[in-house]
């Protein structure tokens, strides 16, 4: 029998893949605790950058999703930086909105790097969201895309 469930290299493909997978299968709002999402898109254009992920809510809020491949500290922290460009540029397109920047990276949790990644992100007003090695990561998004496609 073929192996069915979704692989994930451990890149920045392999993150976005991942990310797009619980959007298709409208898991992102309960993986992350958010409000049910209207739609999004990937790689959306903005004035300076791209984003990974701009996911648009049924209250009206916005998350701005970067997602990052490398397991480098610098690299991961370099995201930080880009989703603040992204979520005041998103904000200022969308006066009154929330607009909440979201930062996915293979960083093991319960690490000093995943540590570090979340204060800074929490100092910068956004949430870091660690992933667990890819192989694992293949095997949970496996289970929650079966147990969606379950309840229909």
């Amino acid at each position: 029998m073929t192996e069915t469930r979704p692989r994930y290299e451990s890149d920045e493909s392999g993150v976005m893949r991942m990310l797009r997978e619980f959007l298709d299968h409208h898991k992102f709002a309960d993986v992350y605790e958010l409000p049910p999402v209207l739609h999004f898109e990937q790689e959306y254009s903005l004035t300076r950058g791209r984003c990974d992920f701009v996911v648009f809510h049924s209250d009206g809020s916005v998350t701005v999703v970067e997602a990052k491949g490398s397991r480098e500290l610098r690299n991961a922290a370099g995201g930080i930086g880009q989703l603040l460009s992204y979520t005041i540029q998103i904000g200022m397109a969308r006066p009154g909105a929330v607009v909440r920047g979201l930062l996915v990276a293979p960083v093991a949790p319960g690490t000093e790097e995943a540590r570090l990644l979340d204060e800074a992100c929490r100092r910068a007003g956004m949430a870091f969201e660690p992933c667990p090695l890819m192989a694992d990561l293949s095997k949970t998004a496996a289970a929650i895309i079966a147990k969606a496609a379950e309840l229909g």
